[in-house]
């Protein structure tokens, strides 16, 4: 037996996204467009300067998010990006490819989110936790062979 699943179709008024984004998600999901619109608005509230420094130096493949001020951005939308991390990083892509480097060509950075609210040991971690966004801890004592 297969569960109906209801899509909600978020609000276009980013200003008003904060209040329906937690229902909408919890109704449904989120869809990279609406994660691509916070992290927009998100990136260009507190990362702006970071990123048109990369795009000026031309140097470095990777955005290093803090988790900690996406929540005091919307707590909503940092819960999403726990629940949803596949389409909160793709969506987080496309909104720093709205960026332009030096030379006018869009941002191709990798967002690494980290500083999450909870940090598990490798013992801790079950199927709960699967396609969630997690930072875990531990020591690699055997490597095997590839």
């Amino acid at each position: 037996m297969v569960d109906k699943i209801e899509l909600k179709i978020f609000t276009k008024n980013i200003e008003n996204i904060s209040t329906h984004c937690w229902s909408c998600y919890k109704g449904g999901y989120m869809a990279i467009l609406e994660f691509e619109e916070l992290f927009y608005k998100f990136f260009s509230r507190y990362y702006k300067h970071h990123i048109e420094k990369i795009g000026r130096i031309k140097e470095g493949k990777s955005l290093h998010i803090n988790w900690r001020e996406i929540e005091k951005f919307d707590s909503a939308f940092a819960d999403a990006i726990i629940e949803d991390p596949e389409n909160a990083l793709e969506g987080a892509k496309k909104a720093l490819e709205k960026f332009k480097d030096i030379d006018g060509n869009p941002m191709k950075l990798h967002p690494r989110i980290y500083n999450l609210p909870k940090t598990l040991s490798i013992e801790e971690i079950t199927s709960k936790y699967l396609r969630k966004l997690i930072a875990f801890k531990g020591l690699v004592s055997r490597r095997g062979e590839a």
